[in-house]
């Protein structure tokens, strides 16, 4: 039964392997399609190419994170075969300790029986002297016997003498017979002991094959599932890639739309002016980051996947992550001047303060405020979402030293490292 259960278990592992072995297939000649924006884009046409490509990517990632889950579930197998394996390995290191045992009781009977059978011929050696001891003896009359005694007491010991003799001679063959054959008997008893370590030993070698047969099978399936994920991994730097162009077309499409405002810092305010408009963690600072950029060996710095934003520029701000319907609040006292949705930036608002400065809050979920309202320090104007070009619940904070505001959105230049002013 224990053999039908792994024979069984090797199949659905099998069929599993053939299902994933598919599935790369499928990674390996369905690629993502291919998008060539023009330069001059609407928000719809832009929108349209993204939204496709976050469900590619949505999808890839789906795919990656049911991967590295069914990964996660081998390698705890791997780890319990693995164990099973040690435990089979210590109880057939005890049994060929105890066929090693055996192994030197049955030398050591061996030698006992051969010295008991050394015993045993000199005891006939000597039995057959007494024989013939006594043959020579009988052949001489009692008389003799007496007349060469020097009296009658010596008469008497030379006859118990013999007589002795002849009684330790033959208990001593008799005990000898008797040991022999005990040795015999306890030579095939562990013999017997022997022979069934040797099966135990042996079964347990069968079942550490069979184990270790299906501990191969799911490190197969495991590189197997490497390989899967690394394919969904490329295939979502890809679909990055494109999206990212797309970004840096539409980024240009909006800067050569007419403005509709702008501001320019005249200096002031410093550390603490502006407060964290949201609680959360950093998920991506500003600047050079391993989404924008990456640093060389040499100091240098070069584009991420060819540039994950517009001419592989800078993260222009940074981003926080909370959670979906967060308060996100005012930096500074301010002015709404201007607000709304594009592609990239999603739902967004941009506050003018009164030292210059303009913060943009993005990827809203909705917004609580309407152009040219007033707000103060720390009042609600919107809630964390995961619009337009977002990979996840955040806000997307930047602080601009000099604003571009374009009709379809901020511009992406000109901004200075919020940390200066938080």
């Amino acid at each position: 039964m224990r053999y039908k259960a792994q024979t069984n278990n090797n199949n659905k592992i099998t069929k599993l392997i053939a299902k994933l072995q598919v599935a790369l297939c499928l990674v390996l000649f369905c690629s993502f399609f291919s998008i060539a924006p023009a330069y001059s884009m609407t928000q719809q046409e832009y929108q349209t190419q993204v939204d496709q490509l976050d469900a590619q990517i949505a999808a890839a990632n789906e795919n990656i994170s049911q991967l590295s889950q069914q990964k996660k579930t081998l390698n705890s197998e791997i780890s319990v075969l693995d164990a099973q394996i040690d435990s089979i390995q210590l109880k057939i290191n005890v049994f060929q300790q105890q066929i090693d045992l055996t192994t030197s009781q049955i030398n050591l009977t061996n030698e006992q029986i051969s010295q008991a059978e050394i015993d045993l011929t000199k005891q006939k050696e000597l039995m057959n002297e007494y024989l013939r001891t006594m043959y020579i003896e009988g052949q001489t009359s009692t008389i003799e016997l007496i007349a060469k005694s020097k009296n009658f007491s010596d008469f008497v010991d030379q006859s118990e003498y013999l007589g002795s003799i002849q009684e330790k001679v033959q208990e001593t063959a008799i005990n000898i017979i008797k040991l022999k054959s005990d040795l015999g008997i306890k030579k095939k008893e562990i013999e017997t002991e022997k022979s069934k370590n040797e099966q135990l030993k042996s079964e347990q070698v069968i079942a550490q094959n069979g184990i270790q047969s299906q501990k191969n099978t799911k490190d197969q399936l495991v590189n197997i599932t490497n390989g899967q994920e690394a394919n969904y991994q490329a295939s979502v730097k890809d679909a990055q890639k494109k999206e990212a162009q797309v970004w840096a077309d539409y980024q240009r499409s909006i800067q050569s739309s007419p403005s509709n405002g702008g501001s320019t810092y005249t200096g002031g305010g410093g550390n603490g002016y502006l407060m964290m408009p949201v609680q959360g963690y950093i998920s991506q600072g500003y600047g050079k980051t391993d989404y924008t950029q990456y640093q060389n060996n040499d100091g240098s710095w070069g584009c991420t996947y060819g540039g994950y934003y517009p001419n592989c520029e800078i993260h222009n701000g940074i981003d926080i992550a909370s959670y979906l319907g967060a308060s996100i609040r005012g930096a500074a006292d301010g002015k709404v001047i201007g607000m709304g949705y594009s592609g990239g930036w999603g739902n967004w608002i941009v506050l003018e303060h009164p030292n210059g400065l303009a913060t943009l809050y993005a990827h809203l979920d909705s917004s609580v405020v309407s152009k040219g309202q007033n707000v103060t320090k720390g009042q609600i104007i919107g809630y964390e979402g995961t619009t337009g070009f977002s990979t996840g619940p955040h806000l997307h904070f930047s602080v601009y030293s000099s604003l571009i505001l374009y009709s379809n959105g901020p511009g992406y230049g000109g901004t200075v490292n919020p940390y200066s002013f938080l």
